[in-house]
């Protein structure tokens, strides 16, 4: 088990260093899409052929798939979860949203996602798991790609949990012995939440990036065209501006507005004399 679940960790690593650059940026669309296919996909499904393949070498048990898909469930969950988590914890933008002026909204929008999650998972008599998504949605928008993981994370801890202790939409599966199959399918609907909301927050997060730098761009700009390059004052754009602020402010408020202009004679000779960056 522990060198099948190398097999995932090294590949998964490998490739996606090699493919994606390190350490890995999973706001952006492309490493998210490439973390899903390699590692939450393809090394998990590796690991749970290679271990279920060896289990049976070593012990009887239940027919290949069966156990390759019980193993890829789990695998595949955990992968998809936890390794997100642990990449974003090494990403200081991670803790922004648990700083003193972020900890407020980020506690307010977690607890509404949690009791929702209770109100749904105490439920065992209407299959409302679909009443999660709007919920996540709601997740991702607030908080971005980072709370999105911490939010998954802990939804599927809880439906697991009220799972194994006989509550939710989950026991409207008939059966004695069908928790396994009841778990089976809480890792499967955490599997679509992941698969759904990580490439919605990632890319809400490049939105937001991609709106940064075209304020700072804009500002940039504007700085530049208001701006005489080579003595770093405003020029006569800026000056105009200025003036018509100055003028309605005047009017509206009734107070007097002068300008003053100076004529400096000779400021030719100063120019000869220490150079015109100096004049």
């Amino acid at each position: 088990v522990s060198l099948a679940n190398s097999v995932e960790v090294v590949t998964s690593c490998l490739l996606l260093t090699l493919w994606f650059n390190s350490p890995l940026d999973l706001s952006k669309s492309k490493s998210l899409v490439g973390f899903l296919l390699i590692s939450v996909l393809g090394a998990t499904a590796l690991t749970s052929a290679l271990g279920a393949w060896w289990t049976l070498l070593l012990m009887p048990g239940p027919p290949w798939w069966q156990m390759f898909r019980t193993w890829y469930l789990g695998d595949m969950l955990g992968m998809a979860v936890l390794a997100p988590l642990v990449i974003m914890v090494q990403r200081p933008a991670f803790f922004s949203m648990f700083r003193p002026r972020h900890l407020a909204h980020t506690l307010l929008v977690l607890t509404c996602s949690m009791i929702v999650t209770v109100l749904v998972l105490m439920n065992s008599n209407d299959p409302l798991i679909f009443f999660m998504f709007p919920v996540f949605l709601l997740v991702a928008f607030r908080l971005g790609l980072p709370g999105t993981v911490v939010n998954i994370l802990l939804f599927t801890l809880m439906a697991i949990g009220f799972t194994v202790k006989g509550h939710g939409p989950l026991m409207l599966i008939a059966g004695e012995h069908m928790m396994l199959h009841r778990i089976v399918i809480a890792q499967l609907v955490a599997a679509v939440a992941i698969f759904t909301m990580f490439p919605v927050a990632a890319l809400l997060e490049e939105k937001q990036q991609l709106r940064k730098s075209l304020i700072a761009s804009e500002t940039g700009y504007r700085i530049l065209a208001h701006v005489d390059e080579l003595t770093g004052l405003p020029n006569r754009r800026a000056f105009n501006l200025e003036l018509e602020n100055a003028w309605a402010d005047a009017v509206a408020i009734g107070n007097r507005l002068a300008i003053v202009i100076l004529d400096a004679d000779h400021f030719k000779q100063y120019n000869d004399d220490v150079g015109h960056l100096g004049g």
